[in-house]
C-alpha cells in the first residue's frame, strides 16, 4: 500500500514539473501599459494552454475591461503596446510584424502589417520600438540572427507607416 501511495505521489510530482508557467497561462498579464493621461490601460493577457503563447487583448478603463481580440493560439503573440500622446488611440504589435490600433473606445481602426509576410512561422525582419504620433506609427526594423532567436543589434532603420 505504500509503494502505490509513493508512486502515485512521484507521478503526480513529476506531472506538475513537466509543466511549465507558460503552459499555465503565467503571468496572467503579460504586459500592462497605460495611457499617456492615466484614464486607460492596455493590457495582454496569458492564458492557459498545451502550447503556448494564448494570449488576447485587453482596454481597461474607470467604466470597466474590455476584451479587444483573442490572439490565434500557438501563433500569434504580442510583444510591444504603443499609446498616441492624447491617448485616443493604442497600437498592440502582434508576431513582431503586423499592428493592431484600437481607439480609447475598444472599436479597432486599423490593421498594418509592417513587414511584408511571407507566410513563414517568424519573418528575416521584425518591427520593435513601436510609438505612435500623430497619425503614424514609428518602428524600428531590424533582421533576425540566423538563429533567429533574437534581433541583430545594429543596422536597424526607423520607418513610419500612416494609420487611421
Amino acid at each position: 500500500m505504500q509503494v502505490r501511495g509513493c508512486s502515485v505521489l512521484l507521478a503526480t510530482v513529476f506531472a506538475i514539473s513537466c509543466v511549465s508557467c507558460a503552459q499555465l497561462g503565467l503571468p496572467r498579464t503579460s504586459l500592462s501599459i497605460p495611457s499617456p493621461n492615466g484614464s486607460s490601460t492596455a493590457l495582454v493577457r496569458n492564458h492557459p494552454g498545451i502550447d503556448p503563447p494564448n494570449q488576447s487583448l485587453w482596454l481597461k478603463n474607470a467604466s470597466g475591461e474590455k476584451r479587444l481580440r483573442d490572439l490565434t493560439p500557438d501563433v500569434d503573440w504580442c510583444s510591444e503596446i504603443a499609446w498616441s500622446a492624447d491617448s485616443r488611440e493604442v497600437a498592440f504589435l502582434i508576431r513582431d510584424v503586423h499592428v493592431l490600433v484600437f481607439g480609447a473606445d475598444g472599436v479597432l481602426r486599423d490593421e498594418v502589417d509592417l513587414v511584408k509576410r511571407s507566410g513563414n512561422y517568424l519573418e528575416r525582419f521584425a518591427a520593435h520600438n513601436i510609438e505612435m504620433t500623430q497619425g503614424q506609427l514609428r518602428f524600428s526594423l531590424c533582421e533576425r540572427t540566423e538563429d533567429y532567436r533574437s534581433l541583430k543589434e545594429q543596422g536597424c532603420p526607423r520607418a513610419d507607416v500612416a494609420v487611421r
